[in-house]
This record gives structure tokens, sequence and C-alpha cells, in this order.
């Protein structure tokens, strides 16, 4: 052994030896010749497994950019192989190609300016290539040199040397190239977007008419290429698609093996992330019979392999199979979110196609949830960490399910105590990374079951197991990282945002009413209620008015959860609070005056805020029941009262027919509307403002129309008035 280390030590004294006379003597070089000399000693000590990184820094600062780029310029003797000087240079590159800090001197974009020139074909066959390809790798996988690259036009060169290459070793080298510059950067010039355009139609066309191994060769090609695309669906023409969906459609209805249903399955979920459904239409019109067909198949083919692999595959099994199950996940995910929108495809299917459709669906459903109850038993035994990717696609699934079909609503509460924990342990990471906002971490789980959640909270039962496994708090927490992500820099607010937003509210305000103390006992909802009424007043008219109204309602509707016996709040001051509350109903006032009551005169998005005033109203009338005084006398130092009677004049005023049932929620939101009316006829702060009311002209018209029975007897007393 001491023997081993003084071999060592002499070696490495003989390179540090070595490194020294050759860096002197590329140094003191006057001419190339010299250098050329030296560079012998260079082919010796580069591969030497003792030359640390700053040292081959060094090495490389002593031969010289320039000289690199003298070689790949100058013309050679015409005793000499063409092209001797380019070669060697490039060797020399491929030898100091793996530093960034090599990479990214500035020199180096002309460097692989004449590197892409050697092997895009349009010179003298150049026998190198593999040392150039080696080096436009190395750079594109860098920041600095892979804008190099794209300043030198690279993805249009490298995209025509792949529909020439013949050997699939050369295409490997170059496709890996040009997809480390796709996946950081978009086809900002048409130049870029017509040949990745040309690659695709040749991949295409290659796709469709091959009928042996090599077609699901071109299956996986096509898919790491679409992947690399980001946002870039208009480059996808029919010319591209078509071929694309035929050779599908032909290995769909075939009989294959697992290794090419994964790559099947694979570039189809490429396809529905790019374009969802739509590649399946032999045009852009309407799906045909022949559309819908393989559709169903696809579906179905999906459905079975996820049923077959969670029923009969071991874990380990399942976690090499990954790959096939996650896209399946993905295709059944995308099929549901997509079938639930009328305006697509859902009213071109037959309905006995859909009921089978639902039952095959139903088995998958069944068969995921009895997965995840599997995996939860098994991690008392066994590390279940490896399946976290196939449980997420999982989750998912079940997500996406529940957002759209409430008939399974039960049979998910088996398992949602586990997928909050997953959920919450994600929350938790992300947060601690700074990820929890990033567009391209995948999205978090939570904000996917959101809409599930909306429905899920509608049940007393599913609100106790929600709040049992911590629920209630993780929500709580996902809500308040928004509002303090959104108020940091109000640019930040977009539809995805206030959509969270709504989403949220919409969770809480159902706890709200079907399991108020889950409210009550959750501090994390008691930090919610401060910020919505301390410092949310500012942001009210800076948001949707669907979005303002639920945090009004919402902010409420956690008084009146978390109110002690005298319906106030001890972590806000009186003061505070007053103003805030009058605040937000002169906002609902504002916003309910231009909202038509009648349902066929309605604008989009006013259904909702009829919906969210009469939430409001009775959350409303719910606090005037804890402390009648308290709450009517601020109710009258705001413009509510009269707004709304305004608004219920003009309904009168519109002859609307509140019998019909498409206005059932004008007529819960009149009704509110009344007993708030003799709420604040009903005590002395209100009296004064309501006998302002009843003395109009259109108080008895009003009344009368909408059938205000308990109102109209009603007199103003005209001394208290004066």
């Amino acid at each position: 052994m001491e023997g081993n280390n003084t071999n060592q030590a002499k070696q490495e004294d003989g390179t540090a030896l070595s490194l020294r006379q050759c860096i002197s003597l590329l140094q003191s070089s006057e001419n190339d010749s010299q250098i050329f000399a030296a560079l012998l000693m260079v082919t010796k000590l580069i591969h030497s497994e003792v030359l640390t990184i700053d040292s081959k820094r060094e090495l490389f600062s002593a031969i010289g950019m320039k000289f690199i780029i003298r070689l790949l310029t100058s013309d050679v003797p015409s005793e000499c192989e063409p092209h001797v000087f380019k070669t060697l240079a490039v060797t020399i590159l491929s030898a100091f190609c793996d530093d960034e800090v090599i990479l990214s001197d500035p020199s180096m974009e002309e460097c692989l300016y004449h590197i892409l020139r050697l092997v895009d074909g349009s010179t003298q066959v150049f026998e190198a290539k593999s040392e150039c390809y080696r080096c436009l790798l190395a750079a594109s996988s860098y920041r600095d040199p892979r804008q190099y690259l794209l300043k030198q036009n690279a993805v249009v060169i490298l995209s025509k040397i792949i529909t020439n290459i013949a050997t699939a070793k050369e295409y490997d080298e170059v496709i890996t190239i040009l997809l480390n510059l796709l996946h950081h950067c978009n086809l900002s010039t048409r130049e870029q977007q017509d040949s990745i355009t040309s690659l695709l139609q040749v991949l295409s066309t290659q796709f469709a008419n091959s009928q042996n191994a090599d077609k699901f060769i071109i299956c996986k090609r096509i898919s790491t290429l679409l992947f690399a695309l980001k946002g870039d669906e208009l480059i996808l023409g029919r010319s591209i698609i078509n071929p694309i969906r035929n050779a599908l459609w032909d290995i769909l209805r075939s009989k294959i093996g697992p290794k090419h249903r994964e790559l099947a399955f694979e570039l189809c979920s490429e396809l529905i992330r790019k374009l969802q459904f739509s590649w399946i239409k032999i045009d852009n019109e309407q799906f045909t019979d022949d559309d819908i067909k393989m559709l169903l198949i696809l579906i179905n083919l999906c459905c079975v392999e996820v049923q077959v692999q969670l029923r009969t595959n071991l874990h380990e099994q399942l976690v090499r199979d990954g790959n096939t199950l996650s896209n399946c996940f993905f295709v059944i995910e995308s099929f549901i979110t997509y079938i639930s929108n009328p305006l697509d495809i859902s009213e071109q299917i037959a309905s006995d196609i859909v009921i089978k459709l639902r039952s095959t669906l139903n088995e998958t459903f069944s068969g995921i949830s009895e997965f995840i109850k599997s995996m939860v038993m098994a991690r008392k035994e066994i590390d279940i960490s490896e399946m976290e990717p196939m449980l997420f696609a999982c989750f998912r699934v079940i997500a996406a399910y529940l957002s759209e079909d409430t008939s399974l609503i039960p049979r998910v509460y088996d398992i949602l105590p586990f997928v909050l924990e997953f959920c919450e342990n994600q929350l938790k990471c992300s947060i601690a990374e700074g990820t929890i906002f990033d567009e391209y971490s995948g999205g978090l789980l939570l904000r996917f079951y959101l809409p599930g959640l909306c429905h899920l909270t509608a049940e007393e039962s599913a609100c106790k197991i929600i709040a049992d496994a911590n629920g209630i708090n993780l929500l709580s927490e996902y809500f308040l990282q928004i509002w303090s992500y959104l108020n940091q820099d109000c640019s930040r607010r977009s539809q995805f945002f206030e959509t969270t937003i709504d989403l949220l509210c919409g969770i809480f305000l159902n706890i709200s009413l079907v399991y108020p103390i889950g409210l009550g006992l959750c501090s994390k909802c008691a930090d919610i209620l401060v910020i919505l009424f301390v410092n949310d007043d500012n942001n009210l008219n800076e948001m949707s008015a669907i979005t303002s109204l639920n945090t009004v309602a919402l902010s409420f509707a956690l008084i009146r959860c978390r109110a002690s016996k005298s319906g106030l709040i001890d972590k806000i001051p009186h003061d505070m609070l007053k103003e805030s509350f009058v605040k937000k109903l002169n906002f609902v006032s504002l916003t309910c005056r231009n909202v038509q009551l009648n349902a066929n005169s309605r604008l989009a998005g006013q259904d909702e805020v009829i919906e969210l005033c009469g939430i409001i109203i009775r959350t409303i009338l719910d606090l005037i029941r804890l402390n009648t005084d308290y709450y009517v006398e601020i109710i009258s130092r705001s413009s509510l009262l009269e707004s709304l009677f305004n608004w219920m004049q003009t309904l009168c005023d519109s002859s609307t027919d509140l019998s019909h049932g498409s206005n059932n929620d004008s007529v819960d939101l009149v009704g509110c509307v009344q007993e708030l009316f003799i709420c604040c006829l009903q005590s002395h702060h209100g009296e004064k403002t309501m006998q302002g009311l009843v003395r109009s002209k259109y108080w008895a018209i009003t009344i009368r129309k909408l059938n205000w029975d308990k109102l109209m007897d009603y007199k103003p007393d005209v001394n208290q008035l004066q």
C-alpha cells in the first residue's frame, strides 16, 4: 500500500513537471510551428487522471483561442490532407469542452460558427465529425455557449443535418444537441420554425410509410422532438399531424407487445399535451365516426393497461413500467377533462357509447383507488418513495374524475387522508425550495384537487375527514401563500391565480355551512381573517368582481365561524373591523348595481355575482342574529341597504317573471333582501335608514310587486324621521 502511494506521488510530480514545461513551451513559442511541437506534449497530458480543472484551464489558455481559430480558418498546404488543421482544432477543443468556463469565452462563438459549418454537409466530407458533435453537445449544455449556438442558427443547421442522416449513431449525436437547444428556446424566427416543420414532415412521412421495427424507432424520435417543443403548436399543421395520426391508428388496432405499446402511448400523450384531442380529427372540422372510434379505442387501451398493471404487477415491476403507466394516466386524465366540455366532443358521442365508456372509466377509478389503498398499507413495511411519481399520476386522475363526476365521492373517502398528506408534504417542500409558484415545476397536486374538493366539501362527512387529516390547515396555508405572493407584486395577478382563489373560497364557504367548527378551530383560518380585514380593502378593486366578492363572502363567513357568542372577533380591533366591514359592503353595493336579476338579460358572469350576493346577504343575516345592534349599525353606515332597494326596484321595472325556473337564484336573493330589511327595521340602528327607504314613493309599489307580505303593513315613524 505504501509503495502504491509512493508511485502515485511520483506520477503526480511528473505530471506537474510536464505541465509546467508544456505551458512554458507554448507561452514561449514564436510561431505556429513551435506551437505544433508543444501540442505533442498536450496530447499526453490532457488525458492524465491527475490533471485538475485549474490545470486544464491554464493549459488551454497557453494554447490560446486565437490559435484554434487560425486552425479553423487557415488554408492547408497542398501536400497535406485538406482538413488537417480543422481536425486538429476540433480535436483540441473536444479535449477541453467539458469545462463551462472555457466554453463561455466570447471567442468560442467564432469557433462554434466554424464547427457548425464543418458538419452541415455543405463542405467536403469531414472525418472528425464525432469530435465536432462532442464540442457542440457540450456547448448546448451550458447557458452562454448555448446562446452562441442559437445566434449561429444552429437549430436550422442541425435540423437539416438530421433529415439527411443515414446512421442511427450520428442521429443520436445530433438530435441530443438539437433537443438541448429546443428545451431552452422558443422558435422565434420563421427560418427556425420552417426547419423544424420540415424535419417533422420527414419524420411523420417515414412513420406512416414504415412497416417494420423502424416504425417504433421513428415513433420515439417524434415523441422526444415534440416534448422539446414548448409553446410551438402552430408549426404542427395537417401535413405533419395526419401521417402521425394514421400511423398511430394502425398501431392501436394491431397486436403489439408492451414495449411497442409504451412508445405509442408516449407519442399519444405528447400530442395531447400539444393539441388536446384535436389531432385525432382527420381534418379541422367535427369528429368523424372513424375519429371517435380511434379515440374510444385509445381510451379503452389506456384504461385496460392501467387496470391490468395495477392489479397484476409487483411494486418493482410498476416502477420499471412507470413511463407506460404515467402516459396512460395522462391520457385518461386529459380525456375526462376534455369530454366534460359540451363545446367539444361529448355531444358527438352516442349515449350508449358514453355509458360503456363511463363503466370502463369507473372500473379504472376503482382499480386506482384500490392501488392507493394498498400503498397506504404497504408503506408501514416497505419504502414506497420510488412509487411517488406513479402515485402522483394516480392522484391526478382521481382529481380529474372528482371534478367532473360527483357520484364517486363516497368511494374516495378512504384514500382522502393519504391524498391530503401527500399534498401537504409536497406543499412544504415547494415552499422550502421556493418553487411553489414555478410554472415549470409541474404544478402542485393540491391545485388539481381544488375543483373536486369543491364537490367533496358539500358533504359534512367529507369535511370531517378533511379536518381530521389537517386538510383545512393545508388549504389555509395554500391560500395565505398565494395571497402573500400576489400582494408582493400586483403584476403577478392572472386568471390562474384568481381562479385558484375562487376555488379556495368556494371550499371554505362550503365548510362554513356544513362543518363550521372546522374553520372555527383552525388557527390558519384566523390568519386569513386578519389579512382579509386588515390588509385587503385596497385589493378589492384590483381583482375581478367575482374574486373580490368571493373574498368578501369568505371574510364574513369566517367571522360567523370564529366569532364569540357576542358576535365579535378578538384578534381584530372593533373600529378596524367596522371600517373594513363598511368598505366591503360598499364594494358589494357598487358591484351589484349593474347586474341584471332577470336571467334572460344577464351578461356573462352575472349569474355568479347574484349567487355570491345571496351568500353574502345570508351570512350577514347570520351575523345579525349573533349581535343585532352591532352589525345593523355597520350595515347602516354603508350604502348596502339603499343599493339593494334600488336593485329590487329595477327588478320590478323589468317585469321579470320570478316564478320562472331560470330566475330561482333571483327569488332566493329577493327573499334574503326582505329578511335583511326586516332585521334592520327591528333595530334602532337600522330603523332610520330603512324609514328613509320606506318614505320613497316606490316603496309600496316595490313591496307589492315582490310580494313582501311581512313589510306590507309597515308605516314609517314620521316623528322619528324628523
